[in-house]
């Protein structure tokens, strides 16, 4: 980590620290995330939902400065130093990892590769804590850290039915800045999701759904209760997260049964997530 801040630092030292904006003002950014969705064949929407997550579509922390997160996450899209490295010459992009075109097309590149790699929901959990920490929670070794928890359950519900098979259709323009994103009402009405199925399976009974975040526990409660009448055998359970959210699940599924539960619940337009060890 240390490592990336330092990283992030020379690029925010390098960087023009001035922008152009593309587009109107009520959605600045949207010609570079159509750009950005035609070159790398990704649901439109789907960009602006993890932009809205992470920078809230600001250039600019509350102090003037380029938005760069604690760990050294740079931009509009939050992308890591080490990542855009990597993707800078593949994709023939500039040194300012800031530049807002660059930083959404990386980003989205790196979008697309995860959900090559790992599908939906589970690629917003790579984006947020790394491939490899997914890939170790898909394993059974290693469970997601509460912050992904969260940040999917924030996100997934918004990503709508697109799948990126399908072109991706225009999403809904969003305004720059604005207020936390986190904290908007509605941020965690229901949409539809479509379940990975988990690459290796824990004991058997030993996997739950994730149903959701929710700011108070009689949501989260009548959520998971009313999911637990649906799939007999399982157990609502109601825990605390980080930001003062309370998450909704079902415990008490096999690999499989939470993969059907889950693929079940998302035809009919209910976000899930498979979670092992619980």
């Amino acid at each position: 980590m240390n490592a990336n801040r330092s990283e992030a630092r020379q690029y925010r030292a390098q960087a023009a620290g001035a922008y152009p904006v593309p587009g109107p003002p009520d959605d600045p950014w949207g010609p570079y995330i159509r750009e950005a969705a035609a070159r790398f064949a990704f649901p439109e929407n789907w960009i602006r939902e993890v932009m809205r997550q992470e920078s809230g579509g600001r250039l600019y922390a509350a102090d003037g400065s380029l938005i760069t997160s604690p760990a050294g996450a740079m931009g509009l899209m939050q992308v890591m130093p080490q990542t855009y490295d990597l993707l800078r010459p593949r994709l023939g992009l500039g040194m300012d990892a800031y530049a807002p075109r660059d930083n959404i097309l990386a980003g989205t590149a790196y979008l697309r590769e995860m959900y090559d790699r790992f599908g939906s929901p589970l690629f917003l959990a790579a984006y947020n804590a790394g491939p490899d920490r997914v890939a170790f929670y898909l394993s059974g070794a290693k469970i997601l850290p509460d912050e992904t928890e969260t940040y999917v359950a924030r996100i997934a519900p918004r990503l709508g039915p697109a799948t990126v098979e399908m072109a991706a259709a225009p999403g809904v323009p969003y305004a720059a800045p604005a207020p936390d994103p986190a904290a908007a009402p509605g941020a965690l009405a229901p949409g539809s999701v479509v379940a990975t199925a988990p690459a290796a399976s824990a004991a058997a009974g030993g996997w739950g759904l994730q149903l959701g975040a929710f700011a108070d526990p009689d949501s989260a409660r009548q959520t998971a209760e009313a999911a637990g009448a649906e799939l007999p055998g399982t157990r609502p359970e109601v825990s605390a997260g980080p930001g003062g959210l309370y998450r909704a699940r079902v415990i008490g599924l096999s690999a499989d049964d939470a993969q059907a539960a889950c693929q079940d619940l998302a035809q009919r337009g209910r976000p899930c997530l498979p979670v092992p060890g619980i």
